[in-house]
């Protein structure tokens, strides 16, 4: 019995003992953190319980705000159908279906939606030639006639102020014209070039990369190359390069050219390079000077549209 009491007694003092730390534990919770209280000391693993929210109670559940919708992500209002922005968007979509089941309704869709687009163009092209028509400003026959009589008269014109600005060019300096005897082009390019020198008066000085002759005989009084093609950087012949006293060389072609794209060559070069003024040189494009569109026309083609 003695035994029994004392194992009864010893049970007891367990069970209070444990009794007394679960109060011990739910004092805890209710008061101020452990880090708070500096009598009870530092305790390593003693964690701070986490408050419990209760979803019944609004004030417990906390509030996410909504995004802010940003300007970017607003829709788009869509094109309003048959307009030019929904073909555009529209079209292709409708081509696509008719190429992967061409069905004759696909097919119908999508023809008649082309139809309506090749009448729109249609309708646009015919108002354009309209107002084109009746705008000066517009108007390209004043630049350069249509008709052909006046073509004729345009390119007469043309050719007399060609031979104005050749005239010009030829009084700046002359052509150095490269070549081998062995070049088939060169051989070729000879003759345009003294037609060139003797028409125009354009100064020709011949150099023979190889020292020898061309084999037509033409420029039979040339200079032989002493190092010449390669402080030019001349890789192809013929080559062609613009001389201007004392020191001054422009490269003009390289390879065998045709007379008119030489002489075409020359003439830019020669505007770009302020020998002929804007005028001199719109003539010898077969055009007219004409004035360009004042500031006040350039303003209005670039107001924004209306919405």
């Amino acid at each position: 019995m003695t035994g029994m009491s004392n194992l009864i007694s010893h049970a007891f003092l367990i069970f209070l003992h444990g009794f007394s730390l679960l109060a011990s534990l739910r004092a805890h919770a209710t008061e101020e953190p452990f880090y708070s209280d500096k009598a009870r000391g530092w305790f390593w693993r003693e964690v701070s319980p986490s408050p419990v929210l209760d979803p019944e109670r609004p004030e417990d559940t906390p509030s996410i705000p909504a995004p802010e919708a940003k300007s970017s992500e607003v829709l788009k209002p869509e094109p309003p159908p048959l307009s030019t922005a929904w073909f555009r968007s529209e079209l292709g979509a409708f081509r696509d279906r008719a190429i992967d089941d061409p069905s004759p309704e696909n097919l119908h869709h999508y023809f008649v939606l082309q139809r309506i687009l090749m009448d729109k163009a249609h309708r646009f092209s015919e108002k354009a030639h309209e107002v084109v028509l009746s705008d000066p400003l517009l108007d390209e026959n004043r630049r350069r006639p249509m008709s052909t009589f006046g073509v004729h008269e345009a390119n007469r014109s043309a050719r007399e102020a060609t031979d104005e600005a050749l005239s010009l060019i030829a009084l700046r300096g002359g052509l150095l014209f490269a070549f081998r005897s062995d070049c088939r082009y060169c051989d070729l390019q000879a003759p345009l070039i003294k037609g060139l020198e003797l028409r125009h008066q354009i100064k020709i000085l011949p150099l023979s990369l190889d020292g020898k002759p061309l084999p037509s005989g033409l420029y039979s009084s040339f200079r032989a190359h002493h190092g010449e093609a390669d402080a030019l950087g001349i890789t192809t012949t013929p080559a062609l390069f613009f001389i201007e006293p004392p020191h001054r060389i422009i490269p003009i072609a390289e390879g065998l050219v045709a007379l008119e794209d030489l002489i075409q060559r020359l003439l830019i070069m020669a505007h770009r390079e302020g020998s002929l003024s804007d005028d001199l040189w719109t003539k010898t494009q077969g055009e007219q000077p004409v004035a360009a569109p004042s500031p006040e026309d350039a303003l209005r083609a670039h107001q924004p549209l209306s919405p």
